[in-house]
């Protein structure tokens, strides 16, 4: 897969994520995992997005 279209699809992944946890009903202990998931797709969606700014992989 494109490094592009990785990043773009890992930025997708967070947000769709966000809107999941913020519209379904999840017990507390459910969602706290859940947002650690979120945390880790936004750090792999921000490295991958400084890897594509610093002109790295393309």
């Amino acid at each position: 897969m494109r490094p592009a279209l990785l990043t773009l699809v890992l930025w997708l992944e967070v947000l769709t994520a966000v809107v999941a946890l913020e519209l379904l009903a999840f017990p507390a202990a459910v969602r706290l995992v859940l947002w650690g998931l979120v945390a880790v797709g936004a750090c792999l969606a921000l490295a991958s997005t400084a890897e594509l700014l610093r002109g790295g992989r393309s």
